[in-house]
């Protein structure tokens, strides 16, 4: 289905915008992505009941939409990143795969693909400036390294030192070009901090975090957000301790913008929360 919601009085209210997407061809939204200027991306994966993946691009921040331009080809999504207006990167892979990161220069006009470390699948995509462009890889053995591009992803280079070698890391959030975090692991769930732009890693504490995480959003330096396999969890000493907010096995998206502004979403009643105080705390939409 093609459900998107907006709101025009920062979630005082909001209004279906379900009209503009009736292309999709029994497929599914599974990836949404809006930048700050109102410019937006949204995209199915493949399915039985189509051979190509359904893309829709707005220019006013998700009122109306238009089918886009996907990169050619296109098997499915594992993540989107608008830097700009005309500046995004997509990590996807053909049917096969190979695995890919493409990137446009002209707002989803037209998609280039670009070299990727070979052996590496996978992705989860970041670019916090000009120029950078960071990317979580994994292996063929599940496990996942972190690496950095100077520019816009021509190039790139390792940037792992005090990363662990043998435990999977599932996200990573950069809030500007030298401050990032990153996560992964199991029950012991682990934490990681750069404060020069993935020269070096340190482990964080990480007290009271749950398990499995699986996606991070921070809105500064010292306050974010962590979905996990039991709730959101939320940090306000850059990921030294960590306190649950909203629980539940259900959320399976999140969001949070440097204002503090966010949402959760999930997949039971009331599971369209939001918040205004960076995770601090939440209202229902139900």
């Amino acid at each position: 289905s093609g459900a998107v919601i907006t709101s025009d009085d920062e979630g005082l209210t909001w209004q279906g915008r379900l009209t503009d997407l009736t292309n999709l061809g029994g497929q599914t939204l599974y990836h949404m992505e809006l930048g700050t200027d109102g410019h937006g991306w949204a995209a199915s994966n493949y399915s039985e009941y189509a051979d190509s993946v359904a893309w829709f691009q707005t220019d006013d921040g998700g009122r109306t939409w238009q089918a886009g331009n996907p990169p050619p080809g296109w098997f499915s999504f594992f993540d989107m990143v608008l830097r700009d207006d005309q500046t995004g990167f997509m990590a996807g892979y053909y049917p096969g795969p190979p695995y890919q990161i493409a990137r446009t220069q002209d707002g989803g006009q037209s998609w280039e693909n670009l070299p990727v470390p070979g052996g590496l699948y996978g992705a989860r995509l970041d670019s916090p400036s000009a120029g950078i462009v960071f990317a979580l890889f994994g292996d063929s053995s599940g496990l996942t390294k972190v690496w950095r591009s100077n520019n816009d992803g021509d190039l790139w280079q390792i940037a792992a030192t005090g990363l662990p070698s043998t435990t999977p890391l599932s996200d990573l959030d950069f809030v500007n070009a030298d401050v990032g975090f990153t996560s992964g692991g199991g029950e012991n769930s682990v934490f990681y901090r750069t404060t020069n732009g993935g020269q070096s890693w340190q482990s964080r504490p990480a007290v009271g975090l749950g398990g499995y995480p699986r996606q991070l959003e921070f809105q500064s330096a010292t306050t974010g957000l962590a979905r996990c396999q039991d709730g959101i969890y939320r940090t306000t000493d850059g990921g030294a301790t960590w306190q649950i907010h909203l629980e539940g096995f259900s959320w399976w998206g999140l969001e949070l913008d440097a204002q503090g502004r966010g949402a959760a979403l999930g997949n039971t009643e009331q599971s369209f929360m939001l918040t205004e105080d960076g995770g601090a705390t939440w209202r229902s939409l139900a």
